[in-house]
């Protein structure tokens, strides 16, 4: 797992909302085996994520996202159809056209904006130098890797799926 504070926060958030709805969470991770390529990684998060039988998946980021919906389609899965996907931190607004990825968005220039004001008092004297956590809105962009859940398996059974080769 990253190891960066807010990767840990957004985990432990991320149980505690899933908890709230009275759901048992189910976390998969992506570890990068010694001289495993990143597209083989990725085809066995796939694997791990269909054998699993969720409906959802809350990445920690979009590159964890976008890796994970490339497989997930190369092995047969419909995203959003046979399993949801969502990503953190909006990276693909930078990209001339955008994409499709649901994601939580994160502000980068008021991110920078606060970390400027934070800064500056602590140059000024009017801050002392504590640790100070600041939190911003970050709105959930619902861009076509979402739909609402399903209710049944999908025709193709995770069995069937998982024998499915990807190429």
């Amino acid at each position: 797992m990253d190891v960066a504070s807010s990767v840990g926060e957004r985990l432990a958030g991320y149980v505690e909302a899933i908890r709230d709805q009275e759901v048992q969470p189910k976390i998969v991770q992506l570890v990068l085996k010694k001289g495993e390529s990143d597209e083989s990684a990725f085809k066995r998060l796939a694997r791990d994520v269909v054998s699993s039988k969720v409906t959802a998946v809350f990445a920690i980021n979009d590159t964890i996202a976008l890796g994970l919906v490339n497989s997930l389609r190369q092995i047969g899965v419909r995203v959003p159809e046979d399993i949801s996907v969502v990503g953190f931190d909006g990276m693909l607004r930078w990209l001339p056209h955008g994409g499709p990825l649901t994601t939580v968005d994160q502000d980068f220039y008021r991110i920078g904006e606060v970390a400027c004001e934070l800064l500056l008092e602590r140059i000024a004297g009017e801050e002392p130098s504590a640790v100070r956590h600041v939190y911003l809105d970050a709105p959930l962009a619902q861009l076509g890797t979402s739909a609402v859940a399903r209710s049944t398996i999908p025709e193709s059974s995770p069995a069937e799926i998982l024998s499915h080769e990807i190429r």
